[in-house]
C-alpha cells in the first residue's frame, strides 16, 4: 500500500508539482494511451497471421483511424490544431533538413561505421522485392512516420510537458515518460507478429525507448514536428531496406543501436548551439 504514497502525493497533495489543469492534461495523455494500447493490442492479435506485406497493408488503414480514433475520445471529438500539435509553416523546411541531416550522420556513423570497426568490412545487402518497397515506402512515408509523430510527439508528449510545466527537470521527465509509452506501443507487434523472443524485444523496446526521447529532443530544438517525422521516416526505410551482414548478432546490432542513439544526440546538441536562431518547440 505504501508504495503507492508518492505518486498519490504527486497528483493530490497541495503542493503538488503538478497543478489542477496539469493533472487533467496528465489524465488525457494516459487516457488517450490506454484506449490506442487497447485497441491496437486487439488489432495486432487479430491480424498475426497475415503475411507481412498484408499486414502492411492493412496497417495503413488502421493505424491513422486508431490514433485519431484514440485523441478525438478524450477530445470530445474535436481534433486539436495543427499548431498545438507541433505542426506549422515556421522553421518546417529547416527543421525537416536538419532532421533529414542527424539521422543521416548517426546512421552511417553506426550501421557503415562499426561493422568496419568491428570486422573490417561492410556487406550492405538492399531489398529487391519491388512490391515490398512500394508496400512499405508508402506506409513508413504516408502514414508511420506522421502519424507515430503526432500521435506521441505532438499529443501525447505536448500534453505531459504542459502538465509539468517549463523547467527543464520536468520537460526531461515529460521526455522520459511520453517515450516510455511510446517503446511500450511497439510491444504488441513483437509479442503477436514478430515473436521476436526476450531479448531481441527486450532490445527493440529499449531503442524504442531511447529513439522516442531522441526524436522529442529533434523536435523540441527544431521548433517543429517535421524534424521528428522526417526522422522517423527515415529510420524506418534505412533499418527496412539495408540490411548488413556484419550486423546480424545481437551483440553487433546493440552496438550499433547505440552508437546511432548517442551520434544522434550529439549531432542534434551540435545544430542546436551552432544555430543562429536557437528555438525550443512552443506549445
Amino acid at each position: 500500500m505504501y508504495l503507492f504514497l508518492p505518486c498519490g502525493k504527486l497528483l493530490n497533495h497541495k503542493n503538488s508539482i503538478i497543478s489542477v489543469p496539469g493533472r487533467k492534461r496528465l489524465f488525457r495523455a494516459l487516457l488517450c494511451f490506454t484506449v490506442f494500447m487497447f485497441l491496437w493490442t486487439i488489432y495486432r492479435m487479430l491480424s498475426s497471421s497475415l503475411d507481412v506485406l498484408n499486414l502492411f497493408i492493412l496497417d495503413s488503414l488502421i493505424k491513422p483511424s486508431v490514433c485519431l480514433f484514440s485523441i478525438l475520445i478524450v477530445e470530445d471529438f474535436k481534433l486539436p490544431q495543427f499548431r498545438i500539435i507541433g505542426l506549422s509553416r515556421n522553421n518546417a523546411l529547416s527543421s525537416l533538413l536538419k532532421g533529414l541531416m542527424v539521422t543521416s550522420i548517426a546512421w552511417l556513423s553506426s550501421f557503415i561505421l562499426v561493422p568496419f570497426l568491428l570486422y573490417g568490412t561492410c556487406t550492405l545487402e538492399f531489398e529487391r522485392n519491388l512490391a515490398k518497397i512500394a508496400i512499405f515506402s508508402i506506409n513508413f512515408i504516408l502514414i508511420s512516420g506522421p502519424f507515430e509523430e503526432i500521435f506521441f510527439r505532438g499529443y501525447i508528449f505536448g500534453q505531459i510537458r504542459l502538465a509539468f510545466d517549463t523547467s527543464r527537470l520536468k520537460l526531461l521527465a515529460a521526455i522520459f515518460f511520453s517515450s516510455a509509452l511510446f517503446s511500450l506501443s511497439h510491444l504488441p507487434i513483437h509479442l503477436f507478429v514478430w515473436k521476436s523472443g526476450f531479448y531481441y524485444t527486450l532490445l527493440f523496446i529499449t531503442f524504442a525507448f531511447i529513439i522516442g526521447n531522441l526524436l522529442a529532443f529533434i523536435y523540441l530544438v527544431t521548433g517543429n514536428l517535421f524534424g521528428a517525422i522526417v526522422a522517423h521516416i527515415e529510420w524506418n526505410i534505412l533499418s527496412a531496406f539495408i540490411s548488413i551482414e556484419e550486423l546480424s548478432t545481437f551483440h553487433s546490432y546493440g552496438l550499433a543501436l547505440v552508437v546511432f542513439a548517442t551520434v544522434f544526440a550529439f549531432t542534434s546538441l551540435l545544430l542546436y548551439y551552432l544555430s543562429n536562431q536557437r528555438i525550443i518547440a512552443k506549445l
